[in-house]
Formats: C-alpha cells, structure tokens, sequence
C-alpha cells in the first residue's frame, strides 16, 4: 500500500486534445494538472486485459484519487511519457488511483 509520502514524483497529468487536419487527424495532449505520484517499475511482461485487448504495463503509478484519469489520459515526468492504459480505485474509497501505464519513447 501506497503512502502520501511516497508520492515524491511531480508528474504532469495531460488530456488527449485531438485536433483535425484532414488526413486523419493529429493526437496532440495538453498538461491539465500536476500530481504528486509513487512510480513503481512492474516486472517484465506484466500484462493485463481491457476491452478484450491485452496490454503490457511496465510501471504502477499511484496518485490520489481524481475523477478525469482515464485511458484518454497521460502521465509526463519531464521527458518520460507513461500512457495510461488502466486506473483502478484499488479499495472502492476515492482515496488514491492505480494507474496501470506503459512507457513509449518520444
């Protein structure tokens, strides 16, 4: 279990703000808050389920609860980028949120 003083990473949270450009369109994200999240590297392979989709998940980051994380969303700390591919409220209380990502390369 997570504790607030582990949340020792300041993280950029940014929405997916999808903008047209008539060949299919463009992802771009805009930084929407900033959190104080624990990051913890999962061992390799970690995988999970989603839509019938399965996904690899290389880091839980653990962050206090909000109601606007969701797999539209992203994680930014400095250059590193961790895609959210899974939130999850691990205790139902709205006290913090498991976000299951995958770190990309820029």
């Amino acid at each position: 279990m997570t504790v607030i003083g582990q949340m020792r990473h300041r993280l950029t949270l940014e929405m997916l703000n999808p903008s047209p450009d008539g060949a299919g369109g463009s992802e771009n994200y805009t930084g929407v808050a900033t959190v104080w999240g624990a990051i913890e590297p999962l061992r390799p392979n970690t995988t999970g389920r989603s839509g019938g989709l399965e996904f690899f998940y290389s880091h839980q980051i653990t962050i206090r609860w909000r109601d606007d994380v969701d797999v539209y969303a992203r994680l930014r700390l400095g250059a590193r980028i961790f895609v959210i591919k899974a939130v999850l409220d691990p205790d139902e209380t709205r006290t913090v949120l498991h976000v299951m990502a995958q770190e990309v390369k820029q």
